[in-house]
């Protein structure tokens, strides 16, 4: 007569059950450390003090702006002055400046836009963010220059606006160059031109 064997129960590896529960005392170790606070989030009822708290509004600035293109002017040497006339026309942000056909050339220059800044308070520090400003960036508040970007045009950066600032001008050139633009000197793909991407007010 055959006998029938039991089936062992299946087994955890050794040392495992020991492991978990060296893991979870570390993880509860480390939360009693950091303290918890009663405001809601995405910890649940309560989340741990160090959690980002966002102190600042924010404000998105796209939309329509005024607008202007030239093939003339110079971007380094440019004033606020020089291209606030040429902004006659108007766009919408974020948007590409040289989008064409298949097969055809879009647009290289220099593409220029203003609009006007949220009320401020008065009181507290603001700023402006570019999630991408191709390639060339160069940016005055009420005519004064308040900052430059050399990075390209896919990387966000921010810049402090004087408090009161009223217009915010902009000069986006996509023209090819090594100096001005060195992370956009060719390549197999289209390196596309303008305020490509979100513009957000801080304050």
């Amino acid at each position: 007569e055959n006998e029938h064997k039991k089936p062992q129960a299946e087994q955890q590896p050794q040392g495992f059950g020991q492991g978990l529960d060296r893991m979870l005392l570390l993880c509860a170790s480390l939360a009693a450390l950091a303290g918890v606070d009663a405001e809601p989030g995405v910890f649940g009822p309560k989340r741990p003090t160090w959690y980002p708290i966002q102190t600042y509004s924010t404000e998105l600035l796209d939309g329509e702006w005024r607008f202007g293109q030239s093939t003339e002017v110079d971007a380094l040497a440019a004033t606020s002055d020089a291209i606030a006339f040429a902004t006659e026309n108007v766009t919408t942000v974020p948007s590409t400046v040289d989008a064409a056909p298949p097969g055809s050339f879009g647009f290289r220059g220099v593409s220029m836009y203003e609009r006007e800044l949220p009320t401020s308070d008065g009181t507290s520090g603001a700023a402006v963010e570019f999630f991408g400003c191709a390639f060339l960036c160069r940016v005055w508040v009420d005519g004064d220059l308040v900052g430059e970007n050399f990075a390209g045009g896919y990387a966000p950066w921010y810049l402090r606006v004087p408090v009161g600032g009223k217009t915010l001008t902009v000069l986006a050139d996509n023209r090819f160059n090594d100096t001005t633009a060195p992370l956009h000197t060719g390549g197999d793909f289209w390196h596309y031109g303008g305020l490509l991407r979100f513009v957000v007010w801080h304050e």
